[in-house]
């Protein structure tokens, strides 16, 4: 509780010069607390301070109205601005500017004793549209701006010490005009650091939650012209300030927001054209693009089309500079990489084709490195479709590969028989052959395979009963153990 002080006694200080803040104190408004403002006595010692402060200056009346005193004002919160004591208080401070120009300091100094600058702010923003308070409200944003910049508090420091950091409601907080302003001020103080807003703004969300903000942000009235400039800011900081690569890939995710979709559309087109108009080499403009990062999908894409086809017309152009448009694939993703990438656009109707191709390129790579058949063999997958294998159409590609293999390494040649057994045992290769009799398509291939399967049985002089045992159970065992039999009894005679 604050005491009662008569007016004779007040009269007394006042001509013994007290101090507000010795006043302060012996009136015990030090111990009212948050309700410093309610309390009757507060309005006693503000016209206290100010005929005080209307007497003639002394030099010995130099504590006047100190920060000790007059922090006494900063414990209500919300309601701070709106009080009339406030508004006598600040007149104090005007007045004390005035007639103690020596004495003089910034409002804020004193409210930042008791608040941050952001609750100060928040307070005064809630009272800028309230006639009575819009003033002192304005006034004491100006001040923190003037601090700020004369302090040389960045944009981004701003940034945080208003808690603006999140996304999602940035350019919905009242604050966020706030800081507009002070990066307008800051950056027209110190242009040799000059700092835009969506620069900002990118360095603490990064491009992506950026452009997320801002498609949010066109859709509310409130905040749909701040919106668009930031959107034409974004994308003009894109266009001059990132690298070929960086702005593709930049322009592929604002595709995906409708706001963006169409401008984004225009500037990835003009700067594709841009990077196949210099006639860069296929293997760069393939990372240029943004290629080597797409992953599995890669071969379905639009992109990787145009950019085949600038692989055809760039080796039409430069017949001594050509270059594969597998190999930055392989370069890139590696074999295990363009392995599931054909698979994924083997699933495809639309990328069936260009995967045929890409399997076909691939394979050319690796008969280049000498790669074995049986290798090919699991590449293609097919040691892994059992009674399926001879009637895949992947087993024409794999034959043809044993082909070409043997035609260019006739040192190294391998049989098809070979081939099977490096990736199948016998059990499963009896399975398969029969599988494959029943289609008329590969009916003949089978029963091809199966007198091989029996002449390596011979080369390696088998025996049948260990034959009985390593096939029994399978269905054609017995068959193909005597088509063995009667084959090896017949080398017997003839030799």
């Amino acid at each position: 509780m604050s005491s009662n002080v008569n007016p004779r006694q007040l009269q007394k200080w006042l001509n013994e010069g007290k101090s507000g803040e010795t006043v302060f104190t012996r009136m015990h408004l030090t111990n009212v607390g948050s309700l410093l403002f309610y309390d009757p006595q507060f309005k006693t010692w503000l016209q206290y301070v100010d005929d005080l402060n209307a007497k003639p200056i002394r030099k010995n009346a130099s504590d006047i109205g100190t920060d000790n005193s007059l922090d006494k004002l900063g414990k209500t919160r919300m309601k701070l601005f709106s009080s009339p004591e406030f508004a006598a208080w600040a007149k104090y401070m005007d007045d004390l500017s005035m007639n103690n120009p020596e004495k003089a300091r910034p409002m804020i100094s004193t409210l930042r004793q008791h608040y941050r600058d952001v609750d100060l702010l928040t307070m005064a923003e809630s009272v800028k549209s309230v006639e009575a308070t819009k003033s002192i409200a304005t006034r004491l944003e100006t001040e923190v701006i003037k601090d700020w910049a004369v302090s040389r508090k960045t944009p981004d420091k701003a940034l945080r010490d208003l808690d603006l950091d999140n996304a999602d409601t940035l350019l919905k907080d009242p604050l966020f005009n706030f800081w507009a302003k002070y990066v307008d001020v800051y950056n027209a103080r110190y242009p040799e650091e000059k700092m835009t807003m969506i620069k900002t703004l990118t360095q603490k969300f990064d491009d992506n939650n950026v452009a997320k903000m801002i498609n949010a942000a066109k859709a509310n009235d409130a905040t749909k012209d701040i919106a668009a400039k930031l959107e034409m800011a974004q994308l003009q900081m894109w266009l001059h300030d990132r690298s070929d690569k960086a702005l593709l890939q930049i322009l592929e995710v604002a595709k995906g927001f409708p706001s963006m979709k169409n401008t984004a559309t225009k500037m990835q087109k003009k700067k594709i054209q841009a990077i196949f108009a210099r006639w860069e080499l296929p293997s760069k403009a393939f990372g240029l693009l943004g290629l080597d990062r797409i992953g599995d999908n890669i071969l379905s894409t639009p992109l990787f089309r145009r950019w085949m086809h600038y692989v055809e017309i760039f080796n039409k152009k430069n017949p001594d500079r050509q270059e594969s448009w597998i190999d930055p694939i392989r370069f890139n993703y590696g074999w295990s990489g363009v392995e599931g990438a054909i698979k994924q656009a083997m699933k495809n109707p639309k990328s069936v084709n260009i995967a045929k191709q890409a399997e076909s390129a691939w394979l050319d790579t690796w008969l280049d490195a000498a790669k074995p058949p049986e290798d090919a063999f699991r590449f293609l997958h097919l040691d892994n479709v059992f009674e399926n294998s001879l009637s895949s159409p992947k087993f024409a590609t794999w034959a043809k590969y044993l082909d070409d293999f043997n035609k260019r390494y006739s040192e190294q040649k391998t049989t098809m028989i070979d081939g099977l057994r490096a990736n199948y045992n016998d059990r499963w290769l009896l399975r398969i052959f029969d599988a494959a009799k029943s289609d008329l398509n590969t009916e003949k291939l089978a029963a091809n395979l199966q007198n091989a399967l029996v002449d390596t049985w011979l080369a390696a002089k088998k025996k049948p009963a260990d034959l009985k045992r390593m096939l029994n159970g399978v269905p054609t065992s017995d068959q193909m153990i005597e088509r063995y039999v009667k084959k090896f009894d017949a080398l017997l005679e003839n030799s």
